[in-house]
This record gives C-alpha cells, sequence and structure tokens, in this order.
C-alpha cells in the first residue's frame, strides 16, 4: 500500500497543526505518550510535553515521521481507533489510504496491549491497580498516568506484562478487566518494507528524504471539528470489526457502498515468525425469506411496527432496512410527505434508540459486523453519557447511523440540539415502551406535536421492533384493544408487519422452549421457620419502642397513626415496605423534637431492612438473610458510631443480642428451604440431561440475586455451576454488564442470575434454560424472558412459592398476549384511511393535553417563593443550611456555597466508587450529617473546585412560619434556585 505522498513543506506544516489540534481539543496527549515512548527515547522530554504539536516535532526530529512518510499517523488512528482524525488528515492528503485496511508496522503487539489496556480501566479499576502496586496510593490524574508509572518502573515492561494479567486475573475487581482485555486482538507488527516508489523519490528528490521542517513559528490554523469530546466517561463507540474495542471513543468517517450480496474480503499480513493471519472484512447480509418479507413495509416507505418473536432476527432485519434506506436514494417515507414539506437529497440520518445502556453496545455491534466498511457507525452506551455528551448534533453530523439511549435523545431534543426533522430515520428496538411519560414517547411527542401544527421540514420515517406491544394489564379484550390503538397513534403507525409462524423456515430457526408447568412449593411452616419468628420479636421490640416514645408526646399525631398502620401489617410483606416508608417519610413533617425525629427515621430503616431480610428468608437461605442484616448493621457501626446516641446503642443491641442464636439456626440443615430445594433437584437433573447447558435465573430483587449467587458457589452439590450476577445501569456499568455476557457466551459461566435488565433485547444465544424465581413481570416482560431461550429443546420454568399466586397472575399473562394479537390482527384489518384518521385524532387528544400539562408545570415553577426556607436533616433537623445556599449547576447538580456548611455541618468520606460524570465534573466523596450521620449526598469536583451536591429527600425543608415540607425530587422545592455562576460562586468553598 502506498504510504508515501510527497507533501510540500507548507502542507505537511499544516498538516501535524491540524492533527495536533484535534489530539488536543480531546485531551490525548497522556495517551500519545504511552503510545510514542518506544520511539522517542528521551524520556525527560517526552514527559515534560505539553501540547500534543511538541510531540509531532520530536517524531520528526527523530525520523519517525516525514512529508513523505507518514505511516505513524496511519498507525496511531487504527491503534486508538480514532477513525475521525482521518478526514482531518484527507483534507490535507486526498490520497490517504483506508486506515482500517492497513497493517500496523510500527507498533509492537505490546504497545497495543498497552493503549488497549488505558482504554479498557475504568476510574474504579484504576484505584485498584494504585493499591496493589503502591503502598501508599498516588494521585495519578488519568488512566495513562497509571501506566506511564507502571511501566517506568518496569512492572507492565513486555516481558512482565504476563505477570501483570496474572495478577488482574486473580484480583475479584480487576477479573471483568482482565475478561475484556483478552477478548480484543492485537495486530502482530508487520516487517516495515519501503513503500513503493520510495526509491525512485530518494533518487530524484534526495533532499526530501524525511525533510525536517520548523513549526514553531507556524500560523495556528483551527481543525475541523470532528466527532465529539473524548470524554473518559462517554462511550461514543466506533470500531473495525477486526479490532473490535468496546470502550474506544470515536466515530468513524468511512464512506463506500455497501453491497449486501458482496463477497467477504480478506487480508493477509506477516507475524514476526511468518505466521499467516486472516482477517475479514464486513460480514455477508443473508436474510431468511421471512426476515426478507417483516422489512417490506418499512422498505416501501410505511411507518411500521415488526412484531415478531424473539429468536427471529429482528436486529438482521433493521440492518437490512437502514441499509436499504442508505442504499437505495429513499430520502421521504409516505408519512415524510403527508407531513412536511417534501425537498431533494436529504442527508440521511438513522438514530437507533434503546431503552438501556448495554442494549445500545449489543445493537451497534451487530450492525458493525455488517455495515462498518460503508457507513459511519457511533454508539453511547455509558450511562454517565447523558451529562457528558455536549452536543448529540456534532455527533450525528459525522455519523450516519447512531446508537444511544432515549433519554439522551429527549435532552438534546430539549435543548434544541438538535429537531426530529434533522433525521430521516427513527428505530425504536423494544418499542413497546412508547406510552405514557416513558423517554421513546416522549420523543414521539416532538413528531407528533411537529405533524399536528404541519411545521416546514420533513418528519422522519419511524420504525418499532418488538417481540410484542402489550396490553396495558388489560382485563379484556377492548381494553386491549384500546391499548394498541394508543401505541400505534404514539408511533403514528401506517403498517405492522407480523411473521406467518407456520411458515416452515420461521418454524426451523425460530425455536420456542418447551414451558413447563409452574412449579408451586409451599413454604416454611412457620413450626419450622425460627428466623422468622426471631426476626418479628426484633421488629416488635423496635416498634414498641417507636411507639413507646411517640405516646409521650402525642399520640394523636399523623406520625402515631401512620406507625399504628405500619404495624397493622404483615412483615416480609410489600405492604409492610410501603407502610415503613410512609411512616419514614413523612415523620418529619410532624415531628419537631429533633433527638425524637431521629429515633423514628433511624428505627424506620431498621424495620425495612428486617423487612427485606423476612423476604430473602422466603426464597433463599437463612444465612443468606441474616448475612444481609448483619452487613447492614456493620455498615452503621463503621460509618456512624462516632455519631451514635442512646437510642442508636439500642437498636443495635436488639440484634446483637440475638445474633448468635440465629447464627446457630443458619446452620442447621432442617431449616433448608423447600424452594431451594427444588430449584436444585432441577438443575442437576438438567445438566445431567445436558452437561454443556446454559440457564438463566431471573430473580425480583437485587439482594435476592446476591443470596442467589452465594447459594449455588456454596452448594457442593451444584460444582458444576459457574455462576455470575447481572445488574441494569444503576449497578453495573455497560462494560461491567458486556463482560459478564462474554463470559456467559464463552462459556467461563454457565448460570447468570439477573434482574429483570437480562429480559429485554440481549443476545444470551448459548441459553437452553430459563427460570424464573419466583418472579413476576408483565405480559411483555413474560414474553421477553421466554425469549432469552434460543437453543432447540430449550426449557422454560417457573418456580414460585404457593404464598404468593404467582400462578394465577402467569396465567393471566398468557391471556393477556393472545389479547395483543387478536388486537394488532384487528387494527391491520381496518382500512388505511379509516386507521389514519382513528390515529389522528388520539395524536390530537395527545398533544392538547401535553401543552395542558406542560402550562400548568411552568405555572408551578413561576410560583416557586423567594423566600428563604432553612434545610434541616431529614434524620435529627440539625440546620445544615439555607436553600440561598444552593445553586444549579447543569441543570441537575444542586450545589451548597455556604462555607460554614463545610467547615462545621458535614463530615467527608471517599466514594467508593469515584468517576466522571461530566465535562470535567467528578464524583469523588461522600457527605454525611456531622450530628447523626445522615447520608446527605456527594462531593464533585468541578473544574478542580470541590463543591457539596446533596439530595433533597435526606432534608426536611422549613419555611420562616415554621411550616415543614418533604420533597423526594428536586422538582418538587418550594422555592427558586438560582443557576451557579462561575464568577461569583466559584471561590465560596
Amino acid at each position: 500500500m502506498d504510504y508515501c505522498h510527497e507533501l510540500s513543506d507548507e502542507v505537511f506544516r499544516q498538516l501535524l497543526m491540524d492533527v495536533s489540534k484535534w489530539l488536543d481539543d480531546r485531551k490525548c496527549i497522556s495517551m500519545m505518550k504511552v503510545l510514542y515512548r518506544d520511539h522517542l527515547k528521551n524520556t525527560t522530554k517526552l514527559f515534560s510535553a505539553s501540547e500534543m504539536i511538541d510531540l509531532l516535532n520530536m517524531l520528526r526530529d527523530s525520523d519517525n515521521l516525514a512529508p513523505n512518510d507518514l505511516k505513524i499517523l496511519y498507525d496511531t488512528i487504527k491503534v486508538t481507533h480514532f477513525f475521525a482524525l482521518q478526514r482531518v488528515i484527507k483534507d490535507k492528503v486526498p490520497s490517504c489510504p483506508n486506515i482500517k485496511e492497513i497493517r500496523i508496522s510500527t507498533f509492537t503487539t505490546h504497545r497495543q496491549k498497552l493503549i488497549n489496556l488505558g482504554l479498557k480501566m475504568s476510574e474504579e479499576q484504576v484505584e485498584v491497580v494504585n493499591g496493589l502496586y503502591n503502598d501508599t496510593k498516588k494521585n495519578y490524574a488519568d488512566n495513562w498516568g497509571l501506566i506511564s508509572d507502571l511501566e517506568q518502573r518496569n512492572i507492565i515492561s513486555e516481558d512482565k506484562m504476563e505477570t501483570f494479567m496474572e495478577k488482574l486475573k486473580q484480583n475479584t475487581y480487576l477479573q471483568n478487566l482482565y475478561a475484556e482485555l483478552n477478548t480484543i486482538p492485537v495486530e502482530p507488527k508487520l516487517k516495515r518494507l519501503h513503500p513503493p516508489h520510495t526509491q525512485e523519490l530518494e533518487n530524484i528528490q534526495p533532499e526530501n528524504k524525511r525533510k525536517k521542517i520548523d513549526l514553531s513559528h507556524s500560523q495556528d490554523n483551527t481543525a475541523q471539528n470532528e466527532a465529539a469530546t473524548l470524554d473518559s466517561d462517554t462511550e461514543m463507540k466506533t470500531h473495525d470489526v477486526c479490532e473490535k474495542d468496546d470502550d474506544d471513543n470515536t466515530i468513524q468517517n468511512e464512506a463506500a457502498t455497501f453491497d449486501s450480496d458482496a463477497e467477504m474480503k480478506t487480508y493477509v499480513c506477516e507475524k514476526d515468525d511468518d505466521e499467516k493471519v486472516i482477517k475479514e472484512e464486513s460480514k455477508k447480509l443473508e436474510l431468511r425469506q421471512y426476515q426478507r418479507e417483516l422489512a417490506k413495509p418499512v422498505i416501501a416507505g410505511d411507518n411500521t411496527i415488526i412484531i415478531s418473536h424473539t429468536g427471529s432476527g429482528k436486529t438482521i432485519v433493521a440492518v437490512h432496512f437502514v441499509n436499504e434506506h442508505f442504499k437505495k436514494g429513499q430520502d421521504l417515507s409516505k408519512s415524510n410527505l403527508e407531513a412536511g414539506v417534501p425537498f431533494e437529497n436529504k442527508t440521511k440520518k438513522v438514530l437507533f434508540i434503546v431503552n438501556t445502556t448495554h442494549l445500545a453496545q449489543q445493537q451497534y455491534e451487530v450492525f458493525s459486523s455488517y455495515l462498518y466498511n460503508s457507513l459511519r457507525l457511533s454508539v453511547y452506551s455509558d450511562r454517565s453519557a447523558a451529562s457528558a455528551l455536549a452536543s448529540l448534533k456534532s455527533v450525528t453530523d459525522n455519523s450516519d447511523i447512531v446508537f444511544l439511549t432515549a433519554q439522551l435523545v429527549v435532552n438534546a431534543l430539549e435543548k434544541d440540539d438538535v429537531t426530529i426533522d434533522d433525521f430521516t430515520m427513527l428505530v425504536f428496538d423494544e418499542c413497546h415502551h412508547c406510552h405514557g411519560l416513558d423517554p421513546y414517547n416522549n420523543i414521539m411527542s416532538k413528531y407528533r406535536q411537529q405533524k399536528i401544527e404541519n411545521k416546514t421540514g420533513t418528519l422522519p420515517q419511524i420504525v418499532g421492533l418488538t417481540a410484542s406491544i402489550g396490553t396495558g394489564k388489560a382485563d379484556r379484550q377492548e381494553k386491549s384493544d384500546e391499548h394498541a390503538r394508543q401505541v400505534f397513534a404514539n408511533l403514528d403507525v401506517k403498517a405492522v408487519s407480523i411473521p406467518n409462524e407456520n411458515d416452515k423456515e420461521y418454524q426451523e430457526f425460530v425455536n420456542p422452549p418447551e414451558e413447563i408447568d409452574p412449579i408451586l412449593v409451599k413454604p416454611r411452616s412457620d413450626d419450622n421457620d425460627p428466623f422468622k419468628s426471631e426476626v418479628n420479636k426484633i421488629m416488635f421490640d423496635i416498634e414498641k419502642m417507636l411507639k413507646q416514645r411517640l405516646e409521650k408526646q402525642d399520640n394523636k399525631s399523623q406520625a402515631y397513626q401512620d406507625l399504628l398502620k405500619l404495624t397493622a401489617c404483615d412483615k416480609g410483606t410489600n405492604a409492610y415496605e410501603q407502610e415503613v416508608e410512609k411512616f419514614t417519610s413523612n415523620s418529619p413533617q410532624f415531628i419537631t423534637d429533633h433527638i425524637l425525629l431521629r429515633l423514628l427515621r433511624t428505627g424506620g430503616e431498621y424495620l425495612r431492612k428486617y423487612n427485606d431480610a423476612l423476604q430473602i428468608n422466603k426464597i433463599c437461605r437463612i444465612q443468606d438473610a441474616l448475612r444481609f442484616i448483619q452487613e447492614h448493621i456493620n455498615k452503621e457501626i463503621n460509618t456512624r458510631s462516632n455519631e451514635f446516641n442512646n437510642d442508636d446503642d439500642s437498636l443495635i443491641q436488639f440484634f446483637q443480642n440475638r445474633e448468635k442464636w440465629l447464627e446457630n439456626v443458619s446452620k442447621r440443615q432442617e431449616y433448608e428451604n423447600p424452594l431451594l430445594t427444588k430449584l436444585e433437584e432441577i438443575l442437576i437433573q438438567e445438566f445431567k440431561l445436558k452437561a454443556d447447558s446454559h440457564a438463566i435465573i431471573f430473580c425480583t430483587k437485587r439482594f435476592t440475586v446476591d443470596a442467589m449467587c452465594s447459594w449455588i458457589r456454596d452448594n457442593q452439590q451444584l460444582s458444576f455451576l459457574r455462576p455470575e450476577m447481572i445488574f441494569g445501569s444503576g449497578e453495573m456499568t455497560s462494560s461491567e454488564q458486556q463482560a459478564v455476557l462474554h463470559n456467559f457466551k464463552s462459556d467461563t459461566c454457565n448460570i447468570l442470575v439477573g434482574t429483570s435488565v437480562v429480559e429485554e433485547g440481549t443476545d444470551v444465544s448459548a441459553c437452553n434454560l430459563v427460570f424464573r424465581y419466583n418472579y413476576m413481570s408483565s405480559e411483555v416482560g413474560r414474553k421477553q424472558a421466554k425469549g432469552r431461550v434460543r437453543q432447540k429443546n430449550s426449557k422454560f420454568y417457573f418456580v414460585a412459592s404457593t404464598e404468593f399466586d404467582f400462578d394465577k397472575r402467569d396465567y393471566a399473562n398468557r391471556i393477556r398476549d393472545m389479547y395483543m394479537f387478536k388486537s394488532v390482527r384487528m387494527l391491520a384489518k381496518i382500512p388505511k384511511e379509516q386507521l389514519k384518521k382513528d390515529l389522528l385524532e388520539l395524536q390530537k387528544f395527545d398533544v392538547k393535553q401535553r401543552m395542558e400539562i406542560e402550562k400548568s408545570e411552568k405555572e408551578r415553577q413561576d410560583s416557586r417563593t423567594t423566600s428563604v426556607y432553612r434545610l434541616l436533616c431529614g434524620k435529627c433537623s440539625e440546620l445544615a443550611c439555607l436553600s440561598s445556599d444552593v445553586k444549579v449547576f447543569s441543570n441537575s447538580n444542586h450545589l451548597i456555597i455556604n462555607k460554614e456548611f463545610y467547615q462545621s455541618k458535614i463530615r467527608k468520606e471517599k466514594h467508593p466508587k469515584p468517576k466522571s460524570i461530566g465535562d470535567d465534573t467528578y464524583k469523588d466523596g461522600k457527605i454525611f450529617c456531622r450530628k447523626c450521620g445522615s447520608d446527605w449526598g456527594i462531593m464533585v469536583t468541578i473544574k478542580k473546585m470541590s463543591f457539596a451536591v446533596i439530595k433533597i429527600v435526606s432534608f426536611v425543608l422549613e419555611n420562616t412560619d415554621g411550616k415543614r415540607k418533604v420533597c423526594r425530587k428536586w422538582k418538587e422545592a418550594p422555592f427558586k434556585v438560582e443557576p451557579f455562576n462561575m464568577v461569583d460562586d466559584w471561590s465560596i468553598t
């Protein structure tokens, strides 16, 4: 391949300035210092460089970069996946090759591994590695600072990298990082040959060979704005399938015509030992006939809902119709022509919208495997992207297809960063969410408003993908029909596409599992459940303590009445949990005695934890429920013991007096949970029939998942199982979720235990067993959970306690699924013009209703008072600050700018999971009430200044008349909050 361009001095100088600015804008210099370390032997000069132009000048001076040899720049892009930078180079070097096709010749495999390590490490993992190799933790500026330090100390040199990787593998907190790094291939360094024509050029123009050019006095030039800001917490991902990297922060800028029938191309490179390695380009898209049929109404230009079973390949159908959207020059759908003013040659842009972060990454990877050679794809799948993403428009301007969560789109629309008619197609994955106030429906509300108001512009084509649109918990067919109409109206549907389930090809590839009749198990009897009996006694003692103290003050207060309702509920139930929540939330409004209030709030927290423990005990082991209580008690002692009063000591003592007895009970075999015994029996039976089985167990709550996983690991009878847990984005990052799913696919794990996060859309094709363990969701959730089973001869189990009437609710969900299909087929039979008229009426009503809601909300916001409120600790009533001390930053973070607050009101601790939460904003600490230890919020660093960000739910708001109010969200606050002012408020702390 020709890397010899022979640029003029001026063009070369300008090119380096443009490349330098592009990389400096994205704060890449630390990464580049790691990347170029083998080429720049003067490490003192290397590490002192402050701008990219310094590094590029060093590369030039060391004969690694020249006007007639830009290979190191090309390899830089390939290794870092900064493919957007290619366009900057192409502006100056039109003959720049397709960088994805080049072979790396200037960087060793070890150097590539170090870059992958830096890209993959989360801030939490940096802290763990920091602790492993430093007796006193160092304050690294970023991932690259850590890598540079470890390399300087010869800890991650090429000959010691294997030892370093083994240490990652053995550390519980770094195993996911180890697994991710092992999935990323690196290229063997290609033995470098002279590019074609090099010798000829040397003979003709010897003075130009590696000509050194002085850039010190170059005129500044503004580079093209490519992609979006590189941020450690924003995943704007594109990749070459040959060099897949889950965490690169780039946007592809390749444009070529994709042909779904084209043959795959291969490239052969040489390893240093002459071993041949073959890499593949985009996969060939091969569609089944039923998949082509599903895509037809979309390709014809209709707004369409595709309803098809999980496992039928809806994503592949989407790849097909999106590719056709670009390939056939279809600028306007039929809906476009009806709704807006048509115009020619509209630039095609597709948003692929999902409802969870890990689905954004998953769907992006599927599309990339087919389309990365022809279209520019980008993905935003980190949950912090909402705050870190500065401009969606800047991303879409440099991409053809963008994969992201719905809330990011809502945010961009609300900021007028983009408009609906900036796009030519919106694809909603799991489109059954498009109702009510869900972000999907908030996006479509903008579409519907523009359609109704007939604004100038062309609306995008709408496509929804789902296995079921649901029924809205309908109890009869008519209600299901109403729900279906509303979903159709919300998505402005003109066509519905459903496969023929009797089609032989469809039946061959779609493998619904055998649905086993519900397995219902009687719970332990009260006589055989000493844990339940003893915990009930502890809860009774706490209730009695609270009741006696309230009676001394006022037995007619609302707090006392709430407590009576609480004590009347059965313990270990959801009803009890709800009454505890009501009691603890409302108490601050009625109780002014700060010692009593502290007791009521703290006692309520203990009652909630004991109630959770009883729920764990119902379906898991006694020892799991006991451990749950012990963890809470230990946390209280470790974090609040310095602030304990006599009441805190008493609440702790209630448990400690019974702890040893409970520990003895937890070890006795006769108290085994019969529900677990039945599950163990089934698991042994199924894995005996098929040893390479892969199973998923769905549980209702996070603490149940923990308990279930512990039971499997501790059970010698289940030693053949290799369990891992998976949770939603509130508990796990997208990268952590992907690592767990990779382990499941690669057989490192053969049983996943998780909450509903795995229910929708997740690709777990290896799965042949699904267990819903005392787990009940909606009719859509049931269908989605069932759809996780993709293998032939698979099974779908429902194992539950007879205590909950789950079998009746499960039967109701089966009936609702039948309602749904009847409703959809009924709507499909209505003449198009009549359906259009019916849906338009619903849309007009929705637009009117939303306008009224917005008006009401604006009036509420305008009615906020400028009067000063006192913010009191919700647990002990200690004055924290005044409402005038609160300022809002980035529309969401409520900062305190009162010096006394920092000096005497709070106790600070390091945050257990520090991370970036936005542009130059970092979450790095926790704050607690200095008097009682109540959790008030977090510490954030904004542009190197620290501020407290408080949770309004942790406080009681008291006005000048002494009237109190409790708010769960900041939008409920009765007072106005002024924006944080960089000039006036900057130095207050």
